[in-house]
């Protein structure tokens, strides 16, 4: 479930201090050539984004799905316009997608035209997802959650993220480079997967949660008083500026972090070799935000 997404069904009244939800796209960040993601108009009516490795996907009021970027042609990168107009919810992976559709089914594709592993059955009944490079979570209405791997030839260890918790009290899901997140109803997070830079030893107190977010080998949790929590890999990442308040939305990229303010605001940090930690300006507006692997993403509201 995209973090937006999750404030809206458990804090209305925060969400409410913004005006809308939906708006035009706003992107920064990546060693590529900007032509390449250069929306073609009407850049107008979304409500959803996310990034993959080169490219991104968004979601519009009317349900439909747009996807755009280097993967759909250097010297022609128009949007490619995907699937029925019910869908509720996305994630994208390294080369693959996920859509959520109004009636609780999962639908996986990949950008590339490559291999991507069925989603679990039985598939329905979900209402959360997200997707790292080589795995995907979902959340059930029961409060479960699954997982699965990506069939892209890959080495990549899934045995690590595959043991999810047993238990069914989840909120939210996030998906990092190799550790998964869960957020319970009672705010606490659990973590589990590799290890490897402390990016499943959640801070105490573990507790007031309302979001969660996971990167390479980095972690976010958003408490409720609008503090963000960030731990695991020893870099700039896991340093949020101050004043560490205010926050509504959390997102996590490889080695940079975002956080959306009340006010509309966009504070980065972290990694910023290619330019992903600076917002553009005017550096207001924005209702949601995203983190590729190495770009970043927000929705500005419309004017």
């Amino acid at each position: 479930m995209h973090l937006f997404l999750l404030l809206v069904k458990i804090l209305p009244g925060i969400v409410g201090l913004l005006p809308s939800m939906s708006g035009s796209i706003v992107s920064w960040g990546g060693d590529f050539n900007d032509d390449q993601f250069s929306l073609r108009e009407p850049n107008e009516g979304f409500i959803d984004i996310d990034g993959g490795f080169t490219f991104y996907v968004s979601l519009k009021e009317d349900g439909s799905i747009i996807e755009w970027g280097a993967y759909y042609g250097y010297s022609n990168p128009a949007p490619t316009y995907y699937h029925d107009s019910d869908f509720i919810d996305i994630a994208v992976g390294h080369t693959h997608i996920l859509g959520l559709r109004l009636d609780g089914s999962i639908v996986a594709w990949n950008a590339q035209g490559g291999g991507v592993s069925d989603v679990p059955e039985p598939n329905e009944s979900f209402v959360g997802i997200d997707a790292a490079s080589h795995y995907n979570l979902a959340l059930k209405a029961d409060g479960s959650i699954v997982a699965w791997w990506v069939d892209d030839g890959s080495d990549f260890d899934y045995g690590q993220v595959s043991d999810v918790p047993s238990e069914s009290c989840f909120v939210a899901v996030a998906a990092g480079g190799s550790h998964g997140l869960g957020l319970r109803e009672d705010g606490s997070i659990a973590a589990w997967g590799s290890n490897r830079n402390g990016q499943c030893d959640v801070p105490e107190p573990n507790t007031s949660f309302i979001a969660v977010a996971a990167g390479a080998g980095h972690s976010l949790g958003l408490k409720e008083d609008g503090s963000i929590v960030a731990w695991g890999a020893d870099t700039s990442a896991c340093t949020v500026p101050k004043p560490n308040r205010n926050f509504i939305a959390v997102a996590a990229g490889a080695m940079h972090s975002l956080g959306l303010k009340e006010d509309g605001s966009i504070v980065a940090w972290g990694a910023n070799n290619v330019g992903q930690c600076d917002i553009p300006d005017p550096n207001d507006g924005f209702v949601a935000i995203a983190a590729g692997e190495f770009h970043c993403l927000g929705i500005r509201q419309t004017q």
